[in-house]
């Protein structure tokens, strides 16, 4: 609900709790308030940008699902189980232990070839007969993914075979680590891109008279 703070789950389907100096911008908020219009928005920029800062703020008022992608997720089985595990806070009709169960008792230790499609049809398939509302899933850190071929290719059949009302944004430093220019060509694809995070003059100077003396070089 709008203008009610809350925080999901632990660990990586955490949303970040603000830090000590919260700023609101609310054109770029504005734009987030068309991600129910698309399948994927990404939002790609370097670090320091306020990503992170951004999207927590804006999930922590929204219906959303939140996952911190890491090292481990280059591991498909681990990825699938993960997004599940986030989306299940705010869909639980999802089952995580679906994943592990039909990959074996290794598939979370020792990825196999053909891992990643079998885990994402099982989502695709989850989602799209249990999934009641919307629901928008933010995926933090996803260059993470970039050095497993595996997970990125589950990833990108999530995106493309997920229901209508799956909602996902991706935040990275780097591009997307599939091909989106599909979705981009049928209208199902947004760009918020580091030049659009950069803080205009008159944002500075409200950031500026907000932080404590002398934090500023």
């Amino acid at each position: 609900m709008a203008g009610e703070r809350w925080t999901v789950g632990t660990g990586k389907s955490h949303v970040p709790v603000d830090g000590p100096v919260v700023f609101s911008r609310p054109r770029l908020v504005r734009r987030l308030a068309e991600i129910d219009r698309r399948r994927l928005t990404m939002m790609t920029a370097a670090p320091g940008l306020g990503k992170t800062t951004l999207l927590a703020g804006w999930a922590g008022d929204q219906n959303c699902a939140w996952y911190t992608i890491g090292p481990d997720d280059r591991n498909p089985a681990v990825l699938a189980r993960g997004l599940l595990e986030a989306s299940r806070l705010r869909a639980p009709a999802l089952d995580p232990d679906a994943i592990s169960a039909s990959s074996g008792s290794d598939a979370l230790a020792v990825p196999v070839e053909g891992q990643g499609t079998l885990a994402a049809d099982q989502i695709v398939g989850m989602l799209t007969e249990r999934l009641v509302g919307g629901l928008t899933l933010v995926l933090d850190d996803a260059q993470e993914l970039a050095e497993s071929e595996s997970s990125s290719r589950l990833l990108a059949d999530v995106v493309r075979g997920g229901p209508s009302r799956l909602d996902i944004v991706l935040s990275s430093r780097t591009d997307p680590p599939f091909a989106v220019a599909r979705l981009r060509a049928q209208g199902l694809a947004f760009d918020l891109s580091g030049s659009a995070l950069r803080f205009s003059a008159a944002e500075t100077a409200v950031l500026a008279n907000r932080l404590p003396r002398g934090s500023l070089p």
